[in-house]
């Protein structure tokens, strides 16, 4: 999810990462994914939730992922 503000913007967002990785490995990982949105946007504010991969929760972004695969 991406906010404008008036001369920035916020970003929210999961980064689902293999819940087998120690603690510090996916805090480099999660690290390294803000850091290059703050060189591509420096005045930003991020927040970013850690999510091990596979965990199904009712977020927006599946229901619309669901939504919109075709059979």
């Amino acid at each position: 999810r991406t906010r404008n503000l008036v001369d920035a913007y916020y970003f929210e967002l999961h980064l689902e990462i293999d819940g087998t990785i120690s603690l510090l490995k996916a805090h480099e990982l999660t690290e390294a994914v803000e850091q290059k949105i703050l060189e591509l946007y420096p005045e930003s504010q991020i927040l970013i939730h850690q999510d091990p991969y596979g965990i199904h929760e009712d977020r927006l972004d599946h229901k619309i992922e669901g939504a919109c695969k075709l059979d």
